[in-house]
């Protein structure tokens, strides 16, 4: 559960890369850290999709966004900004009264931005789905 070996390990081998750059196992241990980073990018989602399918939407979004933050060129970034779009919706439709407009206005906001950055996206129409429901309520 603790990733602290797994962060120990990259650390080894990136001292191993800046001490012998000329190795033949350069290559290697090269792989050997995309692999661990993907293991941990892979931990990141997991967790923050955890908070998501137990509805704790406030949590989901802030671990969506660590995980964007640690990995910004993760393979599941444009999943986890979809999740964050779902997340967002259903955490402004259970909020107080007071706050439901401000929060479907991110919503909406973050809809804009995703569908800048992954025109093309299978999540798309889902996307416009809570877009379209954010619009509605406000």
């Amino acid at each position: 559960l603790d990733q602290e070996n797994t962060y120990k390990a990259i650390e080894a081998l990136q001292l191993f890369i800046n001490l012998y750059p000329t190795s033949a196992r350069v290559p290697e241990c090269n792989g050997l850290i995309d692999d661990l980073r993907l293991k941990l990018e892979t931990k990141a989602f997991d967790n923050a999709k955890l908070y998501f399918r137990i509805g704790d939407y406030k949590s989901a979004i802030t671990a969506f966004d660590n995980a964007i933050n640690d990995f910004p060129d993760s393979p599941f970034n444009e999943e986890i900004e979809f999740l964050k779009i779902k997340s967002k919706y259903f955490y402004a439709d259970n909020s107080i009264e007071s706050k439901r407009q401000e929060r479907f206005k991110e919503v909406v906001e973050n809809y804009l931005s995703f569908v800048d950055q992954y025109s093309k996206s299978k999540y798309i129409r889902d996307a416009e789905k809570y877009y379209d429901l954010a619009n509605q309520k406000i």
